[in-house]
């Protein structure tokens, strides 16, 4: 997610511990609270709304304010009122505008505990890790 930058969306997966399968219908249910670099949590100024509960059931999107990515380190904790239904909470790492621009002008960069490599102008790969996995992500 790029640090500070509105219009970002975040998709949650709900899931129905009682029915045994994903939670739909449940958007209205569902609240998000914040922390931003592990201060104080505040509720999340935009509400989730349900993706496709045909094609894609259990998910739901939050897309977050500028002022909601303004950290290096942002975690929101989903919850459902409805009874039975979990939502894991998130943890994400930000990355600053300035730093995918160097990027672009550099074969790798390491920012933090990602490795950004450029390999075309219209590619993207981040290599990182969390605890002991490892993950790719491809941009093109």
């Amino acid at each position: 997610m790029i640090k500070n930058t509105a219009g970002q969306k975040l998709f949650i997966y709900a899931y129905d511990t009682v029915a045994n399968e994903a939670a739909t219908g449940e958007a209205a249910n569902i609240s998000n609270q914040i922390s931003l670099d592990g201060d104080t949590s505040a509720a999340a100024t935009n509400s989730v709304t349900e993706l496709d509960s045909t094609n894609h059931p259990g998910i739901y999107v939050l897309e977050l304010e500028q002022t909601e990515t303004d950290a290096d380190v942002i975690i929101i904790t989903p919850s459902c009122s409805t009874e039975g239904v979990v939502i894991d909470p998130i943890s994400i790492e930000t990355i600053n505008q300035t730093d995918i621009e160097t990027l672009l002008t550099n074969t790798a960069t390491d920012i933090g505990n990602l490795t950004l490599y450029n390999v075309a102008l219209n590619d993207l790969y981040i290599k990182g890790t969390v605890g002991d996995k490892v993950n790719v992500l491809a941009i093109g």
